[in-house]
């Protein structure tokens, strides 16, 4: 029986061959998310509450850990902060092009509200 992870344990990436097409897409289709993806492609690595999107801190840390553990960023602590990296030497090892293909669709239209796409 696997034990409940504690809040100090380090979080868990998984290896990117692991992580299924699907797992990757599905974690990138939603606006939050790629709005930190593209925070992160933009600026590098950001501490955890510093993003700027319009949602909960609670509901972020829920983005966050989507995207975690879909593979698509790395966190880690630094002192107090939990900084969080996106993973994208990786990514476009193991998924040539991709994520370059969806951040520049999603700059091109993604960020129109919902219905007009």
């Amino acid at each position: 029986m696997d034990m409940p992870r504690r809040l100090d344990d380090p979080p868990q990436h998984p290896a990117l061959s692991d992580v299924s097409l699907l797992t990757l897409l599905g974690a990138l289709a939603d606006r939050t998310r790629l709005a930190v993806v593209e925070q992160l492609l933009a600026d590098g690595e950001h501490v955890c509450g510093t993003f700027d999107v319009d949602v909960s801190h609670s509901t972020l840390s829920h983005h966050l850990k989507l995207l975690r553990e879909a593979g698509i960023i790395r966190q880690w602590e630094s002192g107090r902060n939990r900084m969080t990296a996106l993973r994208e030497v990786e990514l476009n090892e193991h998924f040539p092009g991709l994520l370059d293909s969806i951040m520049s669709r999603y700059t091109k239209e993604g960020k129109q509200p919902h219905g007009l796409n």
